[in-house]
């Protein structure tokens, strides 16, 4: 991720600066991350195994293994005419959950000509969480695709995708009173007192197959400061634009009101770790706190307003 540091007072090694905290910015790639090693990178880095993604699911693997199989764009042996192999769901009760696979022929324009619902059948059982496939014709592209997917169910029972991983390390900085930087999002700023647990997060994201990950030292500048202090209040801004603006809609579920409405809290209580740096614009801040504050009120009330609807309706 390239960005521009030439204004930035970054410093690598000089003690007598007084830090003020790091600039830091990471990326996961696409990968399969095996939970069992993921466990002990973290370990070994000093976290939590609470730390990790969610358990895996043999439903999820099963889902991720399906979708995973689909294939366009599949040359024919006739000319402007080409097979797309697509996944659809059919049935998905508590016994069951069952895919096809489906054959559709289209032209070079994406016109439709012929449309074979069942070439192949998954079926998942979450009694015993085993797959079964039925083909429908023998030593086609279907019956390849389905024997993938068995093998991809398998894999993917075990190690979780590039996003789980991105979503637990997002996790982990969140406790370290991130402030964006960037207005494209990826790179943050963490106050000093967090210097350990982002070195030991740097670490971890760098010991990944297709992780990479930095942290930079910012010394105490009038410049860094100024920075900072608008940065904090674009977040802080953000925030409460994005509670006040939730808070306006009707059709939105109980749960994402609350879910914004921790998030909201968390900036709140982030801001402890900011008052000894942001100087002028402690004022500011705090009167952006109260605002969130009532902003969070507006959120909760929405979502108990949603709360009391559905146990009338039931």
């Amino acid at each position: 991720m390239a960005m521009d540091l030439s204004r930035v007072a970054a410093i690598e090694s000089e003690k007598d600066q007084s830090i003020i905290g790091h600039l830091c910015w990471y990326s996961v790639g696409e990968d399969n991350y095996d939970r069992n090693e993921l466990r002990k990178a973290l370990l070994q880095n000093g976290f939590e195994e609470s730390d990790l993604p969610n358990e895996i699911r043999a439903t999820d693997a099963f889902r991720r293994a399906t979708k995973d199989i689909e294939t366009k764009r599949v040359e024919t042996n006739k000319e402007g005419v080409y097979k797309n192999y697509i996944v659809r769901n059919v049935c998905t009760n508590e016994q069951f959950i069952q895919r096809n696979i489906v054959e559709e022929t289209v032209d070079s324009k994406g016109q439709k000509l012929s449309y074979q619902e069942n070439e192949a059948i998954l079926l998942f059982n979450r009694n015993n969480e085993n797959i079964s496939k039925a083909v429908i014709n023998a030593g086609g592209m279907a019956e390849e695709l389905a024997e993938e997917a068995c093998k991809l169910f398998e894999l993917y029972k075990t190690c979780h995708n590039g996003q789980a991983v991105r979503y637990m390390a997002n996790d982990i900085l969140k406790t370290m009173s991130p402030t964006p930087v960037r207005p494209s999002g990826g790179v943050y700023f963490i106050p000093a007192k967090h210097e350990d647990k982002l070195r030991r997060l740097v670490n971890l994201i760098s010991s990944l197959s297709k992780g990479e990950a930095f942290m930079i030292p910012l010394i105490k500048t009038d410049e860094n400061q100024d920075m900072l202090q608008r940065k904090l209040l674009e977040h802080l801004h953000s925030t409460l634009t994005s509670c006040q603006d939730l808070a306006k809609q009707n059709e939105v579920p109980a749960a994402q009101f609350k879910l914004l409405a921790n998030e909201a809290k968390r900036v709140i209580s982030d801001l402890a770790d900011y008052r000894e740096i942001v100087g002028d614009a402690l004022t500011k801040m705090e009167s952006y706190q109260e605002l969130i504050k009532g902003a969070i009120s507006a959120l909760l009330d929405k979502a108990a307003e949603k709360g009391d609807k559905r146990k009338k309706n039931n």
